[in-house]
């Protein structure tokens, strides 16, 4: 996936003054016509550098004078807002996922319900992890819920790009929340994982929730074997295991996925040695990817 947003324009701000020269500024604090002077030289020069700069001027008059009433400080809170919404979405397209929390995290913090943002930043989190680095896992599952609370509530955004439809951008925010638990909480991120076949996505057409779900299961007999736990558990994690080796088996076969022939092996031995036979396997099947998928937050 990758992202295909518009450049969003600059409008540059109109400052009332009439003519701008940068000389040094004594005081140790800069005066609120200091900034609007550096920022307005800076805007002229309008290269990426100087806009850079003349943001972070921005965020400091906002942080000072935001709550004054007068056109000036209108027009740097809409040079802020338009440059950093601009720069966030620059930076997940580019997948420079230090700068699309830097500047996410300041859009959130002023707009709280921008789930375009929102599934954005899960988005980057998710890039960031496929590059090897795991240290936004945590904001990943905070902003990938909240965005799915919002759209739930009917709090869709205008467009769900990168993603076509409302029930595709659901199923992978669910995605990345389980990419994120994977490997220090693997139940949830199991549970997440089963969220992303609840919604009619090109994740529920594939072999990967149902095969992640059974590798949990694969974990759970583990453990529970090794604590030699009561027979009903442990048949109960390899009926659940079974269960969804026989839906990724299902798809694998019916899509020719290029895993097929290890999931089937691994199918067939899960149930050869749960049932004691190979017989009627064909009808498990049928069962199975017939009846509702159970939520591996329920299994005790």
């Amino acid at each position: 996936m990758r992202f295909t947003y518009n450049s969003i324009k600059f409008v540059l701000l109109t400052l009332l003054v009439a003519s701008i020269s940068m000389t040094a500024i004594a005081q140790k604090q800069r005066s609120k016509n200091d900034l609007i002077k550096e920022m307005a030289a800076l805007m002229k020069a309008n290269t990426p550098a100087d806009l850079a700069k003349s943001y972070e001027i921005g965020k400091e008059y906002i942080a000072r004078f935001g709550t004054e009433k007068d056109e000036n400080t209108a027009k740097v809170k809409k040079f802020v807002e338009e440059y950093r919404l601009d720069a966030f979405y620059k930076a997940v397209d580019a997948k420079k996922a230090a700068d699309a929390f830097s500047f996410g995290k300041d859009i959130i913090a002023d707009q709280p319900e921008n789930v375009s943002v929102l599934m954005n930043l899960g988005y980057a989190g998710f890039n960031a992890i496929a590059a090897g680095d795991k240290s936004y896992s945590s904001l990943i599952v905070t902003y990938s819920d909240k965005a799915t609370e919002l759209i739930s509530a009917g709090k869709a955004p205008q467009s769900f790009a990168p993603f076509a439809t409302k029930d595709e951008a659901l199923a992978w925010l669910a995605y990345f929340s389980a990419s994120a638990l994977q490997g220090t909480d693997m139940k949830t991120a199991a549970s997440y994982m089963w969220k992303t076949t609840k919604y009619d996505s090109s994740i529920r057409k594939s072999i990967e929730p149902y095969y992640f779900v059974a590798a949990y299961y694969e974990q759970v007999y583990s453990k529970l074997s090794k604590d030699n736990a009561e027979k009903a558990r442990v048949d109960g994690a390899i009926d659940l295991m079974l269960d969804a080796y026989a839906r990724a088996f299902k798809i694998a076969e019916d899509t020719k996925d290029p895993k097929l022939a290890e999931v089937k092996t691994r199918f067939e031995q899960v149930y050869k040695f749960r049932k004691g036979t190979d017989k009627l396997m064909p009808q498990f099947i049928d069962i199975a990817v017939s009846s509702p998928f159970a939520d591996p937050a329920a299994f005790n």
